[in-house]
């Protein structure tokens, strides 16, 4: 919620659909986005449109706090290779090697 408006769209409407993702009842959270005039072409709050035309769109997960976690592990976590050893290793040399890693996050 916090860096949801830097998708687009006013911060006063995401504020508006943050309060009425978190209210416990549908009536109440109807309500707040009816107050701001809000259009939901679905009947849900996953896509919203404000009276300029903006696009909100919400993923699933923000619509509630997730039931099926845990705060405390269900088991030890497996060590994996790159965590037992400080440098990668060449088994068919016996030397270390250096290896550069490249993420993509997109």
């Amino acid at each position: 919620w916090d860096t949801a408006p830097t998708y687009s769209g006013r911060q006063e409407v995401w504020d508006c659909l943050k309060a009425a993702c978190e209210m416990e009842d549908d009536a109440s959270a109807r309500a707040i986005v009816e107050a701001m005039g809000l259009r939901l072409p679905d009947g849900n709050l996953l896509t919203v449109y404000d009276d300029r035309g903006a696009r909100y769109g919400i993923p699933h997960f923000c619509m509630s706090y997730p039931r099926n976690v845990s705060a405390t592990p269900m088991h030890e976590p497996v060590p994996s290779a790159a965590s037992q050893a400080s440098r990668p290793f060449d088994e068919t040399s016996g030397e270390a090697v250096a290896v550069k890693i490249r993420t993509s996050l997109g």
